[in-house]
This record gives structure tokens, sequence and C-alpha cells, in this order.
């Protein structure tokens, strides 16, 4: 009994081994439950097979090694039957008639006694732990046992990365055996290619990454990491946000540099600001830059969330359904994790915030470990924005970061408990848009409205004009609402007068969309191109070529396939050998 990848069945191997090189008289026999119910069902099922090879074994020393006890009980039960095969073999095992070896963790353990007790009893359990001492021994003298017999040579660096890398993002994956599949796999696809070559530790990495979807500068040390070019980057997608970027990458930095603690998330911050100024958009941002694909974000919307039967559903309501949260993070261990508008969630849910921000892991309804060290935790929170938006004594206008900072803070502090607070890596205040970023955010908002289907395979010339623009920009402006009130305000003024307009006129017309301001409105004139139709006859030009083409294609391939042209091939090969044989 122990974790996957503790050296279970390499134990079993081993006796098999000693038992052999000490001549000791028996045979151990291996096997999976999966296999047994292949191999053993007939006509009449699967228990007369069982039976006989029970019969067979008994009293022999021969010893039965089973893979996984759990699959035993999994297997062999059929609609009329709830006997698994464990069940079947019970009566063999407490008899003694079956010499039984077989594996399990201490989750599995726990699920067998709870479907079937005193099942184990007769059992002699050993535990097994991972190792403490000459762990990087071990696994050096089994990769170079695997290397030695691939005939493929490995740095001592490849090795030392691949344990440096498991050990940050995958401490609980069981050691030794976690590197050594790791380091097995790029073995195999090594010897797939069929080159012989040193695997080194620039290799580990750049299959890590591969493998993880992470940027190689984040994870190898020997690559600088320019703070300042990501600031750009994301500054170029983020409007108005400098200081939540200038937070962000600093924290992103300090995992560069592996100056933050392992046995947690990646990191995990808390976007705090009024709605619609960019918290979920970052989010986004910081899943394509450290993931490589925003879709590596997984957003959970806690107003779901708000009851204490909704918080179960994240874990698992009961023994036999997946958890919404676990399971999620089982699929994709490499991701963003979005806690949107945390402050809707029961208080429930803060206890199994603090197991994932404090240890990085989490129990599903199974009792399955669930690791969240390869993660990113992004909780988003309007807590402290209301009070900040209205009852406001100053003389200025503006409002100063550190004030916004400060106010923020105490809001937090107030709303969640210490040990919580305590947890977060870094508290982010989002400050609300200004008139200057919003103009940015008008042009961005339209560029994404030229990609949509409606105008991107339509054949029209799209223009707006930048008085239009800047009245958009003014009339969607909200401090309150932020750049949602910007949407709404595109939708009203443009999207749905421009769909009017279009419904009117054939797909296919060829137009040119001009959107103007005049007397402080938004009018839209369409008209038909003047050059529609030269373009109509250039098109059918053009498909009448490609038709013309593909039909001397079809042409050519049937005479080659033709007997004449077979025929002088075959001619002309008999004159060439002829020719050479002079």
């Amino acid at each position: 009994v122990g974790p996957s990848g503790v050296g279970k069945t390499a134990l079993v191997w081993e006796l098999s081994r000693q038992m052999s090189k000490r001549k000791i008289n028996g045979e151990i026999w291996e096997t999976t439950a999966s296999t047994m119910i292949k191999e053993l069902t007939g006509q009449t099922g699967w228990q007369d097979s069982l039976a006989l090879l029970c019969s067979e074994m008994a009293g022999q020393n021969y010893f039965l090694f089973i893979r996984n006890l759990m699959e035993l009980f999994e297997v062999g039960q059929y609609e009329g039957s709830n006997v698994s095969m464990a069940d079947f073999l019970r009566p063999y095992i407490n008899q003694g008639a079956l010499n039984l070896i077989t594996e399990c963790t201490e989750e599995e353990l726990a699920k067998i006694q709870l479907r079937s007790p005193n099942y184990t009893d007769v059992f002699q359990i050993i535990k097994l732990q991972e190792p403490q001492e000459d762990l990087e021994d071990i696994i050096v003298n089994k990769v170079l046992d695997l290397a030695q017999a691939g005939q493929i040579k490995f740095e001592l660096q490849a090795i030392k990365e691949t344990i440096r890398l498991n050990r940050r993002f995958s401490p609980y994956a069981g050691f030794p055996g976690k590197p050594i599949r790791f380091l097995e796999s790029i073995l195999l696809n090594i010897k797939s290619i069929g080159k012989r070559q040193t695997i080194t530790g620039k290799q580990v990495i750049e299959h890590f990454c591969e493998e993880a979807g992470m940027p190689n500068f984040l994870v190898d040390p020997e690559i600088p990491m320019d703070l300042k070019a990501i600031k750009t980057d994301f500054k170029s997608e983020l409007f108005g946000q400098d200081q939540a970027v200038e937070h962000v990458v600093n924290l992103i930095g300090s995992v560069k540099t592996a100056l933050s603690r392992t046995g947690k998330p990646i990191a995990s911050f808390l976007f705090i600001g009024p709605t619609g100024v960019g918290k979920t958009e970052m989010a986004k941002i910081l899943a394509k830059f450290t993931f490589g694909s925003r879709n590596r974000m997984i957003r959970f919307d806690m107003s779901e969330y708000s009851d204490p039967y909704a918080i179960t559903r994240l874990t698992g309501t009961n023994y036999f359904t997946d958890g919404v949260l676990t399971s999620a993070v089982r699929r994709e261990p490499f991701c963003v994790l979005l806690f949107d508008e945390i402050e809707k969630a029961h208080p429930n849910f803060y206890d199994l915030l603090l197991q994932i921000l404090g240890e990085g892991r989490l129990s599903d309804s199974r009792r399955q470990l669930v690791n969240f060290c390869s993660t990113i935790i992004i909780m988003t929170s309007n807590i402290g924005a209301a009070g900040l938006m209205s009852n406001r004594i100053s003389w200025r206008n503006e409002m100063d970061n550190e004030l916004i900072n400060n106010h923020f803070v105490n809001a937090v502090q107030k709303h969640f408990r210490p040990e919580l607070f305590n947890r977060i890596d870094q508290v982010i205040p989002f400050e609300p848009l200004s008139k200057e970023t919003i103009r940015y955010v008008i042009e961005r908002e339209l560029a994404i409205l030229k990609k949509r289907e409606g105008i991107r395979f339509r054949n029209m010339d799209y223009h707006i004009t930048d008085e239009a623009i800047d009245y958009l920009a003014e009339i969607g402006f909200s401090t309150k609402y932020g750049a949602r009130q910007l949407q709404r305000t595109l939708r009203e003024y443009l999207v749905i007068p421009l769909s009017k307009k279009l419904n009117l006129l054939e797909f296919d017309e060829q137009i040119i969309v001009d959107v103007l301001l005049k007397n402080n409105e938004i009018e839209l004139c369409i008209e038909s191109d003047p050059l529609s139709l030269d373009l109509l006859m250039e098109k059918l030009d053009i498909i009448n070529q490609a038709d013309e083409a593909s039909e001397l294609r079809r042409s050519m391939c049937k005479l080659m396939d033709g007997y004449c042209y077979l025929n002088m091939r075959s001619e002309l090969d008999i004159l060439e050998r002829e020719r050479k044989s002079l």
C-alpha cells in the first residue's frame, strides 16, 4: 500500500528476481483485472474459468500478482449478478488456497474497506512511503539502467533537472516513479526516431514545456526573462491597468527565479476592483502567456456556489460522482483557475480554498488527491468598489493610486478571515477606467467587431471616422460600469442599426459601409460598390479558369492510367535497359 510511483510493483519484481537468483522454489504470475476478465470469460461466464485457475494454483508454490486490487472490485459484475471478481476470490483467499499479491493506494484501500468490510484483514499489509534518503541516487541508477538498455546516454544534469521540475510542479505525483516515467517517455520518443544521442538538461526542459504548455523562458533558468518586454505585451492587451500589470509580472518574475515557495500553486492573486475594468481579461492574458492559450483558463462563477450543497459539487456530492473542480484540474493540471466574484460563494468554500492555497492539494469525495501545484489561482471580487465610487470627499476629481490600494486592501481584510488573506500571494487592485483609456478600449472592440462572421465573410468595405469613435467613447464612458457600458453602447448605436440595414441587402452584394458623426448622432451610410460588377466578373473568370485547370488535370490522370501510356513507359524501360547493357 502506498502512493502511485513509490515502488510497489518494483518491490514485487525484485522479489521475483531474488527468488530466481537464490533458486527459491516458486513462481509469481503477474496479471491485471482487465486481462483476467478478457481471458477467462467464456460461454458460461468467467466464474468457472476462475475457479479452475484457483484450484490449479492451490497447494502449489504459485503466487498470483494482480497489479491493482481496486480493479478486481470493478470487473465481473453484470446485470443479474453483483458479484465481482474480488468477491468471488474471497473464499479462496480466506481458506489460504490462493497466494495473492496485490497493490493499491491509501485512498483505494479506504474505498475497499468501505465497500467490503474485513476484506483486507487476511492480507499482510506492507505500507511503502516515498524514500527520503538517497532519492536522487535511486532515480539516477534506474534511469542509467534504462538508458544502457536503450543504448542512449543521459547527462546527470538531465536527471537533476527532471527531479527539480517534478518537485516544483508535481510534488504529490509519487517519487521516484514520476521522474523515472517522465525520462522513460523521452527515451521512447528518441528510440522511435532511431537516433543515438545524449539526452541533456535542455531537452528535458523542452519536453516538459511541450507537455505542460509552459514557455521555455519561464522554466529554463539559463534563459533570461525580459520583464520590461513582458509588461509591454500585457499593457498592449489590457489598457489602463499599469499597476496591476506591474504586480502580476513581478510575481511571475519571482516564479521564474525559483524564489517562490514550493508545495503550493504557482501563484495566487486576488483581483479586486469595479466591474468592467479588465479583471477577467487579465486572467485570460495570463493563461495565454503562461500556458500558451486563453482556453487554458477554467472559470467558476461563484454565484452558482452560494449554498452548502453547491459547494459539495466542487469535490463531488457522493462517492460515485466526480467533483466539478477536482475533475477539471485532474484533466488539465497546467491551467489558470478563475474563481469569479468570490464574495458571492458560501463561506464553506473558503475552507477548501485554505487547503488549495496552503498546500496545493485537495481530496475529492473518493478521497483521491488532486494536485494544484501546477495551477495559477485567480480570484476576482467587487468588494469595496461601491464604497470607492460613492460618498467621496476630495478637492480633486482623480483618485490617488495609493488611496485606491489602501481602500481595497482594507475592504478585503475586513471581508476575509486572516488565515485566508495571508495565503494569497498578492491582492491586486484594479483602477476605474479613465476617458483616455476608454479610447484605446473602443478601438480594440471595433477591431474585434470587424472579425465577426457577419463582416469578415461578407463583401463589405467597412470604415468608421475618428469623430464617430470619439463620440462613442464619450457616451460609452462610465466610471461605475467600466468597459461593459462601452460594449452596450456599441451594441445600441452601431451593431443593431448595422444589422437592420444589412438584413435588407443581398448577402453576395458588394457594399461600402461608412460610420459617420452628423449632428451629434451616429449615422450609417451603406451604398453599393460601383466596382462590384467588375469584381464579380473577375471572380467568375478565376472560377472558370480553376474549373478548366481541374478538368485538364483529370484528363491527364486518365491518360496516365491508360493502356497506351503504360505500354509506352514499359517499352521505354526496355530500351533503357538495352542501352545500358551495350
